[in-house]
């Protein structure tokens, strides 16, 4: 029996402003400023993706410069103690990944010895 394909949908617009929404106890007036915010990134990073004149690193770094002005200007929106919690740029903890052995491991158990 063939197995299904699960795809990971990204939350729209409108459930990420929720989700930062109830996250952060937004006002009505700072949900709807958040939105126009991620509106103008979702636009802008479109235009950057067609732009087929930049180089690949050149899109890389404007989206860089693009992430960090949203985070600004959401934070602009937010109130001290919001500012506190909201920092998506911040590096977070991820678990360590489990003890992997290299190629050269893998050649050397596989390769007979003389």
């Amino acid at each position: 029996m063939p197995q299904a394909h699960r795809t990971l949908t990204r939350p729209s617009l409108d459930e990420r402003v929720k989700q930062l929404g109830r996250g952060l106890n937004l006002s009505e007036d700072q949900q709807a400023a958040v939105k126009r915010i991620l509106e103008k990134r979702q636009q802008d990073a479109l235009r950057l993706r067609l732009d087929a004149s930049m180089t690949g690193e050149a899109r890389i770094d404007q989206y860089r410069a693009l992430q960090v002005r949203t985070v600004q200007e959401i934070g602009a929106v937010l109130n001290e103690e919001q500012r506190k919690q909201y920092n998506p740029l911040a590096p977070r903890d991820l678990p360590q990944a489990p003890q992997q052995r290299s190629v050269e491991d893998w050649i050397k158990l596989t390769t007979p010895k003389d």
